[in-house]
């Protein structure tokens, strides 16, 4: 298990920090291979594969023996497709993730014999998704980054090959993947691993998306299919729920939870962990044979079921309560839900209202933190803490007195057992124990939906909840945090949820925003916190104490604040006119670029941030040659994603027509999407324009695959402007157009292989 650290906020693993450093110190190490490691690697990934609980002792070793695992292992030696495909499937709670962890295990220790005594490579990669992690953990990007990473950890002389696949493109530091591009990465790798062994473990298929996790398990069909017709070793296990739409034509499927050696594991499992009647009392054995009797009836080989209920009656057991023994056991058939309602019920007769604000607001936090970082259990309790109304410097005090073992049993009793502390080394995090439990807290029959009612948006008053725990600490804290020389002085303070509380107020209040603008329009209430707290902002961006003002513009752009910006817009307004030297106004400068909110929007692919700003500075100044900069820049720096557009209103139109400019003419045409109307007369002008366009600007969106009018050729269409360009002998534009519409080169061969006869030159 490797080494956790906490850098600004973000939980990192020191072994991947280290793979980088590594390269930084051996010279063998290529540049690209540094380059794609850093852009693809990111600090979660392989966290969940370490959290997973391990096998219990004498479990899961049946697996080893199944016909589906050995037909699976024997795929390897066979022609062909059947079996490399093996697929684990089995309802929530069923002990998918511990049986993958066992077989990935059990897959190195052979692989590791092997290549001792073969001299064969084996090489096993792995991805766990994790529905209650961050984005990247619970999506398909993340899924091939983190096989990517591991490839190219094992195997650098990839790297050079790689790179040149891709055409050294990467995404900006921090941006997004591109699915296809990653696909193809995957791709080119595996066909460079001839002579190897490949084994894929992916598991909890049903925490990502449908339609990515469809598209994921056809591309690995493909590459299954491909190394099979190559003779290539590889083969990939797959483990999820049941899904009834998602499937695989060459997949063995293996029912875990209807198995008879499953069965058996849950019955060691309890002999093993059950501690009622482990004396000699006659009456006690008799009791412990009636209760496994009674969970092994009622499981329906839910394993985490059984774990669950064992810890109830064991506390039950320490406690000296026999009789409330029954209490766990009535009625329960497995039911996950049922369960969790019952560990909910547990005790609340004695509850007061602190107690279910308390449960609420824990809920809540682990909910609806940020995605960019964890949430630590000292943390979690102070935002609980804020929530119940207690005064900052009591809070303080608790928090001196309250060890991390008190804090952890007040987590544990407060969430009545849903919420747990993840412990590893060097590292310590909060989250749900299992998603079936995240499942049941935000269903209909959950607290969050039962405390509301029903009828209320749960996210949206889950965000402004937080929003408010915030705030009343930093209201506290203000002038504390301007004396501040570094970040450190605040632990020492008493301070530790500052950190948080300042880097992601803006978050929740985004999600505010962007939830119920109808209800808590964050307009009034962002100029207000603008005035009062910007300066703290600054600080927690630079580590420095305030000098000049800074715009809030950068600070909601830089973590994608779409909502805010919107909300904000009198403000930014107000705020880039003041600023005047241009500097961190949005839009452009006077000596022609652009600022650095701009340049950044467009770098991160921030849409709707790059229609904000573009606004806003058409608003401030109107000049043409201002507009055409803006322009000119988004032609230079835009990279197109699919399903992204950037939209212009139909009052900044005529402005842009009227500059006369055939490039930032062309570019408005290529980036207005075919959702948004405008007149006939708007769209004929702009056409005409686009039509009159130079050969120069046709070519330069062509190759910056920029999603122009004429992209989506016919053949008429494609001939036309040919017949243009060949008119007025622009050769370059003539073998450019011939290799975006057939793929290749050379006028004669392309029309000539398709048409069978000779298509004369315009050369």
């Amino acid at each position: 298990m490797p080494d956790y650290a906490v850098q600004q906020g973000l939980l990192v693993a020191n072994g991947e920090a280290n793979v980088t450093q590594h390269f930084h110190n051996n010279p063998s190490a290529s540049v690209p291979l540094r380059s794609l490691v850093d852009a693809l690697k990111f600090p979660s990934s392989g966290l969940r594969e370490h959290a997973v609980e391990a096998a219990s002792g004498g479990t899961c070793e049946w697996f080893l023996e199944s016909d589906a695992y050995q037909d699976w292992v024997a795929s390897e030696e066979v022609e062909g497709f059947a079996n490399r495909l093996l697929w684990i499937v089995g309802k929530a709670g069923s002990g998918k993730s511990t049986l993958m962890k066992f077989a990935i295990g059990q897959t190195r220790e052979r692989a590791a014999e092997r290549d001792t005594n073969q001299g064969a490579r084996d090489l096993i990669l792995t991805h766990f998704f994790n529905a209650r992690g961050n984005e990247l953990e619970r999506s398909t990007e993340g899924m091939y980054r983190t096989i990517l990473v591991q490839l190219l950890q094992r195997l650098q002389h990839l790297s050079d090959h790689l790179h040149r696949s891709n055409n050294g493109w990467m995404p900006a530091q921090g941006g997004s993947w591109p699915i296809p591009a990653l696909v193809k990465l995957l791709r080119n790798a595996v066909r460079e691993l001839q002579g190897h062994r490949v084994v894929f473990f992916v598991d909890a298929l049903d925490e990502g998306n449908d339609e990515e996790v469809q598209e994921m398990v056809d591309n690995f069909e493909d590459l299954i299919r491909e190394a099979a017709s190559s003779g290539q070793n590889l083969r990939v296990c797959f483990a999820s729920r049941p899904y009834p739409y998602i499937s695989a034509e060459y997949a063995n499927y293996f029912r875990l939870d209807t198995s008879g050696k499953h069965r058996e594991d849950i019955e060691k499992y309890i002999d093993t962990h059950l501690r009622i009647g482990q004396g000699t009392n006659e009456r006690s054995i008799a009791r412990r044979a009636e209760i496994k009797e009674q969970l092994m009836g009622k499981c329906s080989h839910v394993f985490l079921w059984v774990k669950l209920v064992i810890g109830m009656l064991n506390k039950e057991y320490r406690a000296g309560r026999p009789h409330h023994y029954d209490k766990w056991l009535a009625g329960q058939h497995g039911d996950l839900n049922q369960l969790y309602a019952n560990m909910l019920e547990r005790g609340t007769e004695a509850d007061d209202e602190e107690d279910d604000q308390a449960r609420l607001l824990c809920f809540q936090w682990v909910l609806y933190k940020t995605d960019d970082r964890f949430l630590f259990p000292r943390e979690l309790w102070w935002g609980v803490q804020l929530g119940l109304g207690k005064e900052v410097d009591e809070i303080r005090d608790l928090n001196e007195e309250a060890d991390d073992a008190i804090v952890e049993r007040y987590i544990q009793s407060t969430s009545r057992g849903l919420v747990e502390v993840v412990h590893g080394v060097g590292y310590e995090f909060i989250q749900f124990i299992h998603e079936s439990a995240r499942e049941f807290v935000m269903s209909a029959d959950g607290p969050l939906k039962q405390r509301t009612g029903g009828e209320e948006d749960i996210v949206f008053l889950g965000h402004l909840r937080l929003k408010e725990c915030c705030e009343s600490l930093l209201e506290h804290c203000r002038p504390h945090l301007l004396e501040l020389v570094s970040w450190d002085d605040l632990e020492e303070g008493g301070y530790l949820f500052l950190p948080y509380v300042v880097g992601y107020i803006l978050y929740h209040a985004n999600e505010v925003q962007r939830r119920g603008a109808g209800l808590h329009d964050q307009t009034e209430w962002l100029e207000n916190f603008y005035s009062h707290f910007i300066d703290c902002l600054w600080i927690f961006h630079t580590n420095k104490r305030p000098r000049r003002a800074v715009s809030l513009c950068d600070i909601l752009l830089s973590h994608g604040y779409d909502a805010l910006l919107q909300a904000g817009r009198t403000l930014l307004l107000a705020e880039a006119r003041d600023a005047r030297d241009c500097s961190y106004a949005p839009g452009v400068r006077e000596n022609g670029g652009t600022s650095d909110s701009l340049q950044y929007a467009l770098l991160i692919g921030a849409v709707e941030a790059v229609n904000q700003i573009v606004g806003i500075y058409l608003e401030i100044e109107q000049r043409h040659d201002t507009i055409q900069a803006v322009l000119r820049h988004l032609a230079n720096t835009w990279k197109y994603k699919e399903n992204k557009d950037i939209r212009y209103s139909h009052t900044e139109l005529p402005l842009v027509s009227e500059c006369g400019d055939e490039l930032a003419t062309f570019v408005l045409v290529a980036l207005i999407p075919a959702t948004v109307r405008f007149t006939n007369a708007d769209a004929d002008s702009l056409q005409q324009q686009a039509n009159a366009g130079s050969a120069a600007t046709l070519k330069f969106l062509l190759e910056k695959n920029i999603p122009t009018k004429f992209v989506t050729w016919d053949y008429h269409t494609y001939t036309d402007i040919r017949s243009w360009a060949a008119d007025k002998g622009h050769e370059e534009l003539l073998r450019t157009l011939d290799y975006y519409f057939w793929g290749f080169y050379g006028t004669e061969l392309g029309l000539g292989a398709l048409f069978g006869e000779g298509i004369e030159s315009s050369d």
